[in-house]
């Protein structure tokens, strides 16, 4: 029987530990700080105005101010926040992501449901650049058995139910008297995940067993997952009669809806209780066809069992998509293809776009995502402590993308934070919801260009722009007074030649770029420009860009207008070759002085 991989060892521990933590209320949040000097400390994030916020040690040591502070991790339990609808990752104009569930949609403003509870959080819909599926996958059906006709059943009965739901306002109720419930994939899943959200009354009554059952074809023929969810012992159970072989623990069943998720690919299969791991093992070694939900063989005849938001997902290889300047909005197809036109609604199953031709509606088993139409709007200044927050992973998928937002920082309690957004405003987020918090500074942050420029002369497929702009990056910004204190530029490069002081000294266009030619320089209102490449000791990747803090002197700025530039020199060899770097993410920064922190 072959070994479990690493990455499912690894998974699974992870999640595990998230289950050996379930259900005990932690009022405090569990928290360490990494300090600039290297140390670590246990503690809390306290404060309630910006200027209070310090991290409050776990022993008598006196607390620490921001800015002594690398980052500050959440130490509570590791799970993934699971989202009750189908799952989005929404782009903001700002460049910025996180994800959440579409639940209002109009020309004004779009509501969203962030993962992991109820809140609904509206924002303009002009400040919305891009809707997508999760990376890596495709929605192949999520039926929340609001809407009729459903999607699935197909028949009358079972019907819907008014009394419990896990969202919205009905759940499917199943009757043990009625034929078992089937659900074939319109084409066999190499590689996803089903999940479905299960009411459990707690109850030891052996007359209400319920069994979901998941169908594998392979080359040795079927073979078949039982997951028991209304058992009449005391924890939920797995069963694979033909194998493979799989790790279990015990989960203890407990009153309330749950969900219960399935997911497998070519190296692991892993079923969850809500983020905990009932059994994990290796790969089923072939392809899923069909789903039953059946009482068990010993159910009475009036069992029923009541079921809700139930989602199945393709997994498919990730697709870097280019965010290109459209004068339309636009449709990405799963196939690639594209349609173009006038997003007039977009709901938890559907997008409707007027084109051309008329309106049509597409299913989003059908897409990849959506784009809007590029604007180019003013993004207020905010006033905090400058903080950049890394979200806590709302999906489940394998490799799934870091979501982050920069934010000011104004208040921290042991039940969340409270910030402000330039886009999203004033928000309070619970702990639960931050995987890791990064101070920046203190003061004003303004963000005055969110968009992506492909800088240099040649095409490179995988940049996020794959063409080349070799006019000057220019940005513009006003002041009403000149700055008392500490003044900053930062961005993100990606890709750019490294010739920093650390940079190892093979790299083959050190000696040119140290010399002056074929760097990235930036400069404000025509004063002596400064290299980025200088900046940098490595070169990063598209996904992963380096954040630059460039400091800029007080005698470069002047009252009203200011253009800040960023352009390139050539090489000694070639008049025509440049770098070619991504450069993203421009902004003003100004500090409090010292004695105001």
């Amino acid at each position: 029987m072959p070994a479990p991989s690493r990455r499912s060892q690894i998974v699974a521990f992870i999640l595990l530990l998230g289950a050996a933590f379930a259900g005990q209320d932690v009022l405090a949040a569990e928290q360490s700080a990494r300090l600039k000097n290297g140390a670590v400390i246990r503690g809390e994030l306290r404060g309630k105005t910006p200027d209070t916020l310090f991290f409050s040690s776990a022993t008598d040591a006196p607390p620490v101010p921001l800015s002594h502070i690398q980052s500050i991790s959440n130490q509570r339990p590791i799970s993934t926040v699971t989202a009750r609808g189908a799952l989005r990752r929404i782009t903001l104009v700002s460049g910025e992501s996180f994800s959440g569930e579409i639940v209002q949609w109009s020309a004004a403003s779009v509501g969203i449901r962030l993962a992991g509870d109820d809140q609904v959080c509206t924002i303009p819909t002009e400040t919305v650049a891009a809707i997508f599926q999760p990376q890596g996958t495709v929605n192949l059906l999520y039926e929340d058995f609001e809407k009729e006709p459903l999607q699935w059943p197909p028949t009358e009965n079972p019907q819907r139910d008014p009394q419990l739901s896990r969202s919205g306002k009905f759940s499917l109720l199943i009757s043990s008297a009625a034929a078992p419930l089937l659900y074939k994939l319109p084409t066999p899943l190499s590689a996803g995940q089903i999940e479905l959200s299960f009411h459990d009354y707690s109850s030891r009554d052996a007359g209400s067993n319920w069994i979901v059952e998941f169908r594998f074809e392979t080359q040795l023929g079927e073979r078949v997952l039982r997951a028991e969810i209304g058992p009449s012992q005391e924890t939920y159970a797995l069963k694979a009669p033909l194998g493979p072989r799989f790790s279990h623990q015990q989960l203890r069943r407990t009153a309330g809806w749950h969900d219960l998720r399935v997911q497998f690919d070519s190296l692991d299969t892993m079923v969850l209780i809500d983020s905990a791991v009932l059994a994990s093992g290796p790969a089923m070694k072939g392809v899923l066809k069909s789903m039953r939900i059946l009482p068990h063989k010993k159910a009475a005849a009036n069992a029923q069992l009541r079921i809700d938001d139930l989602r199945i997902t393709r997994f498919v290889a990730s697709q870097l998509t280019e965010l290109r300047a459209k004068t339309q909005d636009v449709l990405i197809m799963a196939t690639g293809d594209e349609i173009f036109g006038t997003i007039v609604q977009v709901d938890a199953t559907q997008v409707r776009i007027q084109g051309k031709f008329g309106a049509v509606d597409i299913p989003w088993s059908e897409l990849r995502g959506l784009l809007r139409r590029e604007s180019e709007p003013t993004f207020p200044a905010v006033s905090g402590a400058a903080v950049r927050i890394q979200i806590r992973e709302a999906s489940a998928i394998p490799h799934a993308p870091s979501e982050f937002l920069t934010v000011a920082l104004e208040s921290a309690t042991a039940d969340g934070v409270t910030w402000t957004h330039p886009l999203l405003g004033r928000q309070t987020w619970p702990w639960k919801r931050i995987q890791k918090i990064e101070p920046m500074f203190v003061g004003k942050y303004q963000l005055l260009f969110p968009g992506i420029r492909h800088l240099g002369d040649e095409l490179r497929p995988q940049f996020r722009r794959p063409h080349p702009s070799s006019d000057p990056l220019s940005v513009t910004f006003a002041l009403d007074e000149l700055p008392a204190s500490p003044v900053f530029v930062s961005l993100n490069v990606a890709q750019l030649e490294p010739a920093g002081p650390q940079t190892p000294p093979g790299r083959p266009f050190l000696d040119e770029l140290r010399a002056g030619h074929l760097g990235t320089y930036l400069s404000i209102n025509g004063h002596p420009q400064v290299s980025l490449n200088e900046r940098i000791d490595f070169r990063t990747d598209v996904d992963k860009p380096d954040r630059l803090r460039v400091p800029i002197p007080v005698e470069a700025l002047q009252v009203g207008k200011n253009v800040i530039e960023i352009r390139q020199r050539p090489s000694t060899r070639d008049a025509t070759d440049f770098d070619d770097c991504e450069v993203s993410h421009i902004a003003l920064e100004i500090e409090l002085p010292d004695n105001e922190q």
